[in-house]
């Protein structure tokens, strides 16, 4: 009797830079997220972006970063490795950190961004 070998893999294997657009689209918007000021959405993002070992890039505008991007961003990133998965949610924790507030909606959206990518973050205490 011939044994059928899985054919769905719980996690990917890609590296963060493989999949830098989605890594950077879901680290614009959480930083656009948590700030109104453009100077304090691009400290948080750069320090997301630092976070990561990767060199400066531009903080996408505003009006660039939406809801079905988030997504879209986020279903690619399934195919990151579950230390990739972690490195990023790691990052994302230093763009909200960034200016020593987090907001309710940054956490929601943290714990939203580690649902989407299987890697799952326990409720955060106020």
């Amino acid at each position: 009797e011939a044994r059928v070998a899985p054919t769905r893999r719980m996690h990917g294997r890609e590296r963060l830079e493989q999949r830098e657009r989605g890594v950077l689209e879901v680290l614009a918007t959480l930083a656009w997220a948590g700030h109104r000021e453009p100077a304090a959405a691009r400290s948080a993002f750069e320090a997301a972006v630092a976070a990561l070992g990767w060199s400066p890039r531009p903080l996408p505008q505003r009006d660039r970063c939406s809801l079905d991007g988030l997504d879209a961003a986020l279903r690619q990133l399934k195919a990151l490795s579950m230390d990739a998965r972690r490195r990023l949610l790691a990052s994302c924790v230093e763009s909200i950190l960034r200016d020593g507030t987090t907001t309710v909606v940054e956490a929601q959206l943290l714990r939203a961004i580690g649902d989407a990518i299987d890697c799952p973050i326990p409720p955060i205490a106020a």
